[in-house]
């Protein structure tokens, strides 16, 4: 916990993460679930594409506590690309279908969603100072 944190906030801090993660799926919801519909028989799904749908977020959040502690709440909108990156990701692995190892298409997804969750903690600004 935080310096200076109270283990009353610790409630309201779990429901804050639950309702970023929530939104974090959106996109992921409304662009990436009817293409897994269609292609659901194409694709041999692994553990690794659960892990893309955790792993993206988690990075963001703990990048931006630990080195951004500053972001303001407007920057919660950076989840929404992570969310259209793992659609994305979801896309590209009914694309790609069973024309490649399926193993090394999700963990390359993986490390694509990763990427732009660094990115997205990396070179989005802090928009509390834009208002």
């Amino acid at each position: 916990m935080a310096v200076g944190m109270n283990i009353l906030q610790l409630p309201s801090i779990l429901a804050l993460l639950l309702a970023i993660y929530i939104a974090h799926l959106i996109p992921v919801c409304l662009f990436g679930l009817p293409i897994y519909w269609i292609g659901r028989k194409r694709v041999q799904w692994v553990l690794t594409d659960t892990l893309g749908y955790i792993i993206p977020i988690c990075l963001w959040g703990i990048c931006t506590y630990f080195y951004h502690p500053d972001k303001a709440f407007q920057n919660v909108s950076e989840v929404y690309v992570i969310g259209l990156s793992e659609a994305v990701g979801l896309i590209l692995r009914v694309i790609i279908g069973k024309h490649a190892n399926q193993h090394t298409v999700a963990r390359i997804t993986l490390y694509l969603s990763c990427i732009v969750a660094i990115l997205m903690w990396r070179l989005a600004p802090n928009l509390d100072n834009h208002y």
